[in-house]
Order: structure tokens, then C-alpha cells, then sequence
């Protein structure tokens, strides 16, 4: 279940600007590029950072979220 501030609309609206430096995906970037992944099922995507740094790169992903709020529309 998710903390409660995560299910307010407003703070997935700027969740992204306030932590911009998501250098912290690199290293699953490039897991996802050594294996060859093609298809990955991103659990817990929150507002889909993770994903479309995948998708960029062609990859084919689903989402998956608890709170519908949290994920930014795209």
C-alpha cells in the first residue's frame, strides 16, 4: 500500500521536477541493455520514469501502480 502524501494528486503532478537527477536508473538501464530485454514489466512505476527511459531505447513496457494518481499522465 502506499504512503498516504503518494496518493495526492498534486504531488504527482511534480513529483518528477523535484527530484530531476534520476542517474540512479542508469545501472537498470543498462542491466535491461546487457540482457537484451526487449519486453520489461515495470512493477511499481510510480510516474513512469523508469519506463520511458526504456521506451526510448525501443523497449516495450507495461506499467504496473497501486495508486492511479501517481502516474503522471503522458
Amino acid at each position: 500500500m502506499a504512503d498516504e502524501c503518494f496518493t495526492r494528486p498534486r504531488l504527482a503532478a511534480i513529483h518528477d521536477a523535484l527530484d530531476p537527477d534520476r542517474s540512479d536508473l542508469d545501472a537498470y538501464v543498462r542491466m535491461a541493455e546487457e540482457f537484451g530485454a526487449r519486453r520489461v514489466l515495470d512493477v511499481g512505476c510510480g510516474t513512469g520514469v523508469f519506463a520511458l527511459l526504456l521506451a526510448q531505447r525501443g523497449v516495450e513496457v507495461t506499467g504496473g501502480r497501486t495508486s492511479s494518481r501517481r502516474t503522471a499522465p503522458y
